[in-house]
């Protein structure tokens, strides 16, 4: 929630270029072991974590308001339902949030492999081998 929060804050800012506030790279901390986005791939270097969560985020964002609306489409009709009703919704809702979380990696994976060689160096402007 702080992040979003964050993001939102930084997108609202007039001298932002990226309207993601992602243009700052150097604000990312570190690799790091326990938090964020960490795959085999990810984590070969400190460049590959930075691109793996500039590219994710960007991702969550745009997937994010897609679901907060499809959260709100689907809790709308049930507003006065029994809790149980609702929490069946809230539940399938959960879920499929979940999934589409989970599916996310499948895009920044293939952006990482396309971006950086298998030892974590980054490939050469125009995608050459």
């Amino acid at each position: 929630m702080v992040l979003v929060v964050y993001a939102g804050l930084r997108s609202a800012d007039p001298g932002d270029h990226d309207p993601y506030g992602t243009d700052d790279v150097e604000a990312l901390p570190q690799k790091d072991q326990l938090l964020g986005y960490r795959t085999t791939r990810s984590m070969k270097n400190n460049d590959t974590w930075r691109f793996a969560h500039m590219h994710s985020g960007r991702l969550w964002w745009r997937v994010g308001w897609v679901l907060l609306l499809l959260s709100a489409a689907v809790h709308l009709p049930f507003y006065h339902s029994d809790p149980g009703t609702i929490g069946k919704f809230a539940l399938a809702l959960e879920a499929v949030q979940c999934l589409v979380l989970i599916a996310s990696i499948f895009p920044t994976e293939h952006a990482l492999k396309k971006t950086f060689r298998d030892d974590g160096t980054r490939r050469e402007i125009g995608g050459t081998r």
